[in-house]
């Protein structure tokens, strides 16, 4: 027996739960969805099985959410295949 859910929904919950810790409306929809899609595209490593470790790095003040992300440097990565330059993020 599988077990379906409404994408619509999840995202719901996920919105639900990322405003109970103290993302802003758009900012917990935008994350939500993300959440969402990453999983309905089959990258399941980004998807909901890393919502419980994303909320836990927001309880443990890691991941801030009244904070926005910024560019932190570039460099080239060795692992970079085509040697671009690629961005750093610090979320």
């Amino acid at each position: 027996m599988s077990l379906r859910l409404d994408p619509a929904e999840i995202e719901s919950v996920l919105t639900s739960v990322l405003l109970k810790h103290g993302f802003a409306s758009a900012r917990a929809e935008l994350c939500a969805r993300l959440f969402t899609e990453t999983t309905l595209d089959g990258v399941y490593s980004h998807g909901l099985n890393r919502f419980p470790g994303f909320i836990d790095a927001v309880k443990r003040g890691i991941v801030r959410p009244d904070k926005e992300p910024c560019l932190l440097y570039t460099s080239p990565s060795p692992p970079d295949l085509r040697q671009d330059l690629v961005c750093r993020l610090m979320l």
